[in-house]
């Protein structure tokens, strides 16, 4: 788990708790039986299980990359409106007035 900056938003996979998640999945039965390694076929569930763990890298990579863009674009987007809205804030408290 990464360490969190005060006030950030927890990303989902800092709020998941592990053990809720079913354990890698278990190896298919019988496909090892495809298995020849002399002539160049692995192990189905090798490749698998390979399989898994590159997808889930590249799923959290860009599950990073988009929770850092949106959070840039977020304060963007308030360094644009913050002006405003403080001048309509301003603007409305002293109207009541």
């Amino acid at each position: 788990m990464t360490r969190k900056r005060k006030g950030e938003v927890p990303v989902l996979r800092e709020v998941v708790a592990r053990d809720a998640v079913p354990a890698r999945a278990k190896p298919l039965p019988n496909l090892d039986l495809f298995a020849d390694a002399a002539n160049g076929i692995p192990d189905p569930n090798a490749l698998r299980t390979e399989l898994a763990a590159e997808l889930t890298r590249r799923i959290e990579e860009y599950a990073h990359h988009a929770a850092r863009d949106m959070e840039r674009k977020l304060v963007d987007r308030l360094h644009h409106e913050l002006p405003s809205i403080i001048e309509r804030t301003l603007r409305d408290h002293f109207a009541k007035k």
